[in-house]
């Protein structure tokens, strides 16, 4: 369950990351830095 959410972060992170690319807008890349910071918060509390 736990793998899963962070698969399935991780593919939001990708869609988060690609608007970034296609809009070029400066909020796109704080929640893709959000996001990132979420995930590794999250693996970290899983150990």
């Amino acid at each position: 369950m736990k793998l899963y959410a962070i698969l399935n972060l991780w593919a939001l992170t990708a869609v988060v990351a690609n608007e970034a690319a296609r809009q070029r807008d400066p909020i796109w890349l704080v929640l893709w830095v959000a996001f990132v910071g979420l995930s590794v918060v999250l693996h970290e509390e899983m150990r």
